[in-house]
């Protein structure tokens, strides 16, 4: 679903890592599963005593996604073991639980493809007012990539676009009884728990040069002068006590080609919405980005679960200042802190709550959003269902 963007050229690729990685170089005919072991990296140099976690159980794979970290996101999850975390993959069949999450300092989560049931998002909750952070990675609007009808945006934020009164909307008989819309509900969850809402907006290919400085920023965006998006989506401050944007676009009209409304909602800028955004719950953290094009790179372990083709991937990570913010931001995430609110910061500049559409085929009011077009975006190949791994195709994650 991503607009190809310039390549970059690696010398040695993965063959000089220094990092342990649990499961066995398998090739990706010999695909792993929930079942199999789930790969780690132990700490690069000197241990900080803190892991993360990355998800793997919601989609994270479909479409030519391979946002794993012994595939498309490697030298992400490379990049915080050299920072001196232990990184390891969840990989379950089951719904998340709070005891998947407690053991462990952050959890990323790599643009999820099927919605959360909602005992996930209150174990995601919990996890976090006790102290647990989450990196919440998304993408643009209909960035469908498994055709369930549901992109990341919407998984994260709570409730499909235009179905708010049935999140399985225009799903067949067999699709609505899969164990995987079990116990789905539409809610305004990640604005009313984290004071942000993804936009389903559909930016271009634009550099992210509106920087907000480090001491605005609580140090997080040191170093950065400027991010990349190759058609990505913004974020909504919905409550400045909790939420602030870090990363902002330039003034742009520049949409995604395929974008099904107006693509950019005000022009850019600050008015669009931060590209990057934090916030403060409880005793715990929660970050934000609607882009998964600057966190990936070019080694995708798994072929396509729908056709069995391979992917191709980009060197997200190694562009403009990527790589920087996104290690910033672990580390940021990663710190515990006593206060509950950003509001509570003394010098901080707290946002405005982010002008919304509250009309036609871009109204942002929950209960009142529209499809602006039918969906899945394309029909799926005969025989794949996205609920069933059973009919995925050799060489993908889950067969």
């Amino acid at each position: 679903m991503k607009i190809p963007h310039q390549r970059f050229t690696r010398t040695l690729l993965s063959l000089a890592l220094s990092l342990t990685v649990a499961a066995s170089a398998v090739p990706a005919v010999l695909a792993e599963g929930p079942a199999d072991p789930a790969p780690y990296l132990n700490p690069a140099g000197t241990a900080n005593g803190k892991k993360v976690l990355f998800d793997n159980t919601h989609g994270q794979t479909a479409g030519a996604a391979d946002w794993v970290i012994n595939g498309g996101f490697s030298d992400f999850a490379e990049g915080i073991a050299a920072a001196g975390y232990y990184v390891k993959e969840l990989r379950k069949s089951t719904p998340i639980t709070l005891d998947d999450l407690k053991g462990y300092d952050v959890f990323i989560i790599p643009e999820a493809n099927i919605p959360y049931k909602t005992t996930e998002q209150a174990a995601m909750l919990q996890y976090v007012q006790g102290g647990g952070s989450i990196f919440f990675i998304s993408d643009h609007y209909n960035a469908d990539r498994n055709k369930n009808r549901w992109d990341s945006s919407e998984a994260f934020n709570g409730y499909r676009r235009g179905a708010w009164t049935d999140p399985a909307k225009g799903m067949s008989t067999e699709e609505r009884a899969s164990a995987a819309m079990q116990g789905v509900a539409s809610t305004d969850w990640l604005a009313t728990n984290f004071g942000v809402r993804f936009r389903y907006n559909a930016l271009g290919d634009i550099n992210a040069t509106v920087i907000v400085s480090p001491e605005q920023s609580l140090g997080i965006t040191r170093g950065v002068k400027s991010v990349a998006m190759h058609a990505g989506s913004t974020i909504a401050i919905t409550d400045p006590a909790k939420a602030k944007g870090i990363v902002y676009l330039p003034a742009t009209s520049q949409s995604w080609g395929n974008a099904v409304d107006k693509g950019v909602y005000a022009g850019g800028g600050i008015a669009e919405g931060p590209y990057a955004a934090i916030s403060k719950v409880g005793k715990g953290k929660a970050a934000f980005i609607g882009d998964s094009s600057p966190v990936e790179d070019i080694t995708p372990r798994y072929l396509r679960e729908e056709t069995g083709a391979a992917k191709t991937t980009y060197d997200g990570y190694k562009e403009q200042d990527d790589a920087t913010l996104l290690i910033n931001v672990v580390n940021w995430l990663a710190k515990k802190e006593s206060y509950t609110k950003l509001s509570q910061i003394s010098g901080l500049k707290l946002d405005s709550p982010t002008p919304l559409l509250t009309s036609g085929p871009e109204n942002e009011i929950p209960q009142q959003s529209v499809e602006p077009q039918a969906e899945p975006w394309a029909a799926p190949a005969a025989g794949y269902k996205w609920w069933d791994p059973s009919t995925f195709k050799a060489g993908s994650y889950g067969k």
